[in-house]
């Protein structure tokens, strides 16, 4: 069992922030001790026990499992979380994951999407896609559904790299969409219902300059507890940054209702850090580990710890590298194993082929045996293609911190 790490690590400045009588943010706090390559957290009750649990969404570690969600079961309190150690999250008897790539991982959200009541987890995926899985009785999700919602315009721009985050934009009772990605952010109104959503045309909200660091994720909360909701930003250099709002309205509907950016967290770690480089990282067992939170943040705003203030929770993403006159040269076993790995492989994904084609007839229990097939093989071509490039030199990092109200 894992417990929420107590050490406390470095200051990060609440740089710009209006004297409010609790501006300072107090020092980053690592909420479990695994590694979660391009971390994207969400909090929230999974299973019905009452206690808010930890969900993060990683990129996708092999071509065949997609991107995953790792689930930390909270076995304190809402006011003391403390978590078990991860699993993957599950929907429909599979682990719940979605088509991701390219600097992108899961990135889940728990809502109550269909407003009946049960908490529903739904993440973004390639092409902007929104994955919806359907909470139920049990406490259990159900398969994904793929919500088309964008115009052409949006999801040619946005295919790569695009951040989703569900928010009552309008105050009309159903989940508008907040779509991110690099130098933009739009909105997308909901003009349907919980049950039939029907997101409309895309308006820009707020745009950075091509000198500035990009947009990596966007959440609304009301950070300066005024009673309106703000925009509160990650960037890829590792800051957070919060638009105010500014307009006479609880809800922020037009671009000019933000003021200037005021930057909350200021910049972290390069991206790439080789693993010689020890100023920033610390070697154990051939992976570093920063000791802050790194660049490409994705935050969830929420009162952490139960005493009324508005916390961070930010997961973030970098990769390391070994230098090339310390990789280590493979022998002729290792040589050998990786290419019988490929081989195996190579059967294995023609076989996986096979079962995804879809038989003319096929009952309910066939259908759901034939599904079980399929998990076993993707497991096996994922364990194959990993052993056939171990050794890779590049590989991918991520944490999830928790930055509290001082």
């Amino acid at each position: 069992m894992k417990t929420m790490t107590i050490a406390l690590l470095c200051v990060l400045p609440a740089f710009g922030l209006p004297a409010i009588g609790w501006a300072q943010l107090a020092e980053p706090i690592r909420l479990v001790d695994e590694d979660l390559p391009h971390a994207a957290p969400a909090i929230g009750d999974v299973d019905g026990d009452g206690t808010n649990d930890l969900v993060v969404g990683i990129y996708r570690d092999d071509p065949y499992t997609g991107a995953r969600i790792r689930w930390f079961r909270n076995i304190g309190t809402n006011a003391s979380a403390i978590y078990d150690r991860g699993e993957w999250l599950k929907a429909d008897g599979r682990n719940a994951s979605v088509d991701e790539f390219c600097h992108t991982g899961a990135g889940p959200q728990l809502v109550d999407f269909t407003g009946d009541g049960r908490t529903d987890l739904v993440s973004g995926s390639l092409e902007c896609q929104l994955k919806v899985f359907d909470g139920m009785a049990n406490h259990q999700f159900a398969a994904a559904k793929t919500l088309q919602y964008a115009h052409d315009p949006l999801k040619r721009e946005c295919r790569y790299n695009a951040r989703l985050y569900l928010f009552d934009w309008d105050g009309d009772n159903d989940l508008d969409l907040l779509v991110t990605r690099m130098q933009k952010i739009w909105i997308l109104p909901n003009s349907g219902s919980s049950l039939e959503p029907n997101f409309g045309d895309a308006s820009e909200l707020v745009l950075r300059q091509k000198d500035e660091p990009a947009f990596s994720s966007s959440v609304i909360a009301d950070w300066d507890d005024d009673g309106r909701q703000d925009l509160i930003c990650g960037l890829w250099d590792g800051s957070i940054v919060w638009y105010r709002n500014e307009s006479n309205g609880v809800h922020p509907i037009r671009s000019n209702d933000f003021g200037k950016p005021a930057q909350l967290v200021g910049p972290a770690l390069p991206r790439l850090v080789t693993l010689q480089q020890r100023a920033d990282t610390a070697r154990t067992e051939g992976t570093a580990k920063t000791e802050r939170p790194a660049g490409h943040v994705r935050i969830t705003v929420v009162d952490y710890d139960d005493d009324g203030d508005l916390d961070l929770i930010v997961g973030d993403a970098w990769a390391s590298e070994v230098a090339r006159d310390q990789q280590p040269v493979p022998d002729e076993a290792e040589i050998a194993q990786r290419k019988q790995a490929r081989e195996k492989e190579s059967v294995l994904r023609r076989r996986l082929e096979e079962l995804k084609l879809l038989p003319s007839a096929e009952t309910e229990s066939e259908q759901q045996a034939r599904r079980r097939q399929i998990e076993e093989v993707e497991s096996e071509c994922a364990a194959a293609w990993r052993q056939a490039n171990a050794g890779a030199s590049f590989t991918r990092h991520g944490a999830v911190w928790l930055i509290q109200r001082r």
